[in-house]
């Protein structure tokens, strides 16, 4: 609502208002013309030689020169239906993109269609609509004084300019730059193959089964989450583009190879058909559009924050207005996100389903649920485990009963003490109160658990013994050559770069 209001104010509140006082401005030039020729004619011949049929009859223009009249008359005319058209086109676009994005909500197809096309149409609107009303204002200024302008007049029609000008070119940059693309930042090492060839095996095994394609890398990291994207991903391996696996190592360290195989499974099911173009055509420059908003909103608060040290303040106003001229595209690219933010939820959400069912189908409907019943239950643990190590890092020493531990070299292998923690935690109640728990993941929401078992079709009390079952001669975690060695090296960097 908030947003709707701004935008109100923005695109409306000075279209209307220079409207209305064109239409005083008209009014007072016919009102002049009356008292100059119309009050001395007959009753029946006033409606004749009305201002606008004086100025727009060809025959009365060439016999008397009314140029000095008809010339600010007509631009004032002109201008009244420039500001009538600068009020109305917002709200069509609005009332457009509405009834888009509702069309958008059963149909994934169009959203993928209109929706890049929608940015750069939005995007030039917004550009178009700033310079517009620089126009107006500076047609107003100008019929102030009488088609005469003076120094103070030319300064401020030149002032605004500019600033309409730079408000429409950080509209417009990303368009000419291009949206940055979403990126992600994760704690993890990337696993070569030549070095984890049993991982990639599986994986590789796995794409074939979905008909769905490698990553071109996977990261192993400690994030209680698995996902895949597009996005560019930096880690501390390096920068990573292209198509990217996230596997989390402590969860490895609680899941069975089946319930690995099902969420891989799940993640590279996004790699395919409709999800493989949301994945790389959609989702990038639907967070870039996000980025750019934030972008283009920090650059207007840091315009507006120059003006601060300026001792000038006339200066500071001109700053002020140079800030405030970057909010409409910031409110009008929003408005045109969350538009698309319901819609894209939806789709989200069926995306979801559609990769858990292909899991359910090649692998086990049992292994994908417990494996989603075992992160919602026990996430939770991985966040304890890092407030305790800050706890313990802050205070330089670790107290468990009676003895103290080196604080350092008690978290050495944060994902091997994050097992231990969930398997002393292990118990029927942890289970209790999942339903509206949703899965972690970097750059987008999933649905509830129950609504994920509830399509599976797989209550969770026929997977709780599984899910309860954290230790096993088959944990997944085995599948990773040098484990341990992988952990500490991760818990290093953890610990190094304060994030504990």
């Amino acid at each position: 609502m908030a947003k709707i209001i701004w935008i109100i104010v923005l695109f409306l509140g000075a279209p209307a208002t220079i409207y209305f006082c064109v239409n005083d401005a008209l009014t007072s030039q016919e009102s002049q013309w009356y008292q100059a020729v119309l009050k001395d004619l007959p009753a029946e011949k006033q409606s004749l030689y009305t201002l606008q049929a004086a100025c727009y009859d060809p025959t009365v223009l060439t016999k008397v020169d009314l140029s000095q009249v008809c010339t600010p008359y007509k631009n004032t005319r002109r201008l009244r239906i420039v500001a009538l058209g600068a009020a109305v086109i917002p709200v069509v676009y609005s009332i457009l993109l509405l009834l888009l994005s509702l069309k958008c909500r059963t149909d994934r197809n169009l959203l993928l269609t209109v929706f890049r096309p929608g940015v750069y149409a939005s995007t030039g609107l917004v550009a178009a609509l700033i310079l517009l009303q620089w126009f107006l204002v500076s047609g107003v200024i100008y019929g102030y004084s009488f088609g005469e302008l003076h120094g103070d007049q030319y300064f401020w029609i030149v002032l605004l300019g500019c600033v309409s000008m730079v408000g429409a070119f950080f509209t417009v940059k990303p368009l000419l730059t291009g949206f940055p693309k979403a990126s992600t930042t994760v704690l993890g090492l990337k696993l070569e193959e030549s070095e984890h060839p049993t991982i990639w095996k599986l994986v590789r095994e796995l794409a074939v089964k979905a008909e769905a394609k490698v990553p071109d890398h996977i990261i192993a990291g400690f994030s209680p989450n698995f996902f895949v994207t597009e996005a560019t991903v930096i880690c501390a391996s390096g920068t990573f583009e292209g198509a990217t696996m996230y596997l989390s190592l402590p969860l490895c360290r609680i899941l069975s190879t089946h319930e690995l195989a099902a969420v891989v499974l799940h993640e590279l099911a996004h790699f395919k058909g409709d999800d493989a173009k949301f994945t790389i055509d959609f989702y990038p420059i639907y967070r870039g559009i996000s980025a750019s908003i934030v972008g283009v909103s920090n650059a207007s608060a840091r315009v507006m924050k120059i003006g601060d040290y300026v001792p000038f303040a006339a200066w500071r106003i001109i700053f002020a207005i140079a800030g405030l001229s970057l909010l409409p595209s910031v409110y009008l690219l929003s408005f045109f996100f969350d538009a698309f933010s319901r819609p894209e939820s939806l789709i989200g959400r069926d995306r979801e389903l559609s990769a858990d069912a292909l899991a359910s189908r090649v692998e086990s409907a049992t292994a994908i649920a417990s494996v989603l019943v075992k992160i919602s239950a026990y996430t939770g643990v991985w966040y304890e485990l890092i407030q305790w190590a800050k706890e313990s890092r802050a205070t330089g020493i670790v107290t468990l009963g009676d003895k103290s531990y080196e604080a350092r070299s008690w978290f050495y292998n944060m994902s091997q003490l994050f097992a231990a923690m969930v398997a002393d935690k292990v118990d029927p109640s942890l289970l209790r109160n999942l339903d509206l728990v949703k899965t972690p993941h970097p750059t987008d929401t999933h649905p509830p658990l129950s609504i994920r078992l509830n399509a599976l079709g797989t209550p969770i009390e026929s997977v709780a013994a599984l899910a309860l079952l954290v230790e096993s001669d088959q944990q997944s975690s085995l599948l990773f050559e040098r484990l341990e060695e992988l952990e500490v090296q991760i818990s290093d960097l953890q610990w190094e770069l304060g994030l504990v």
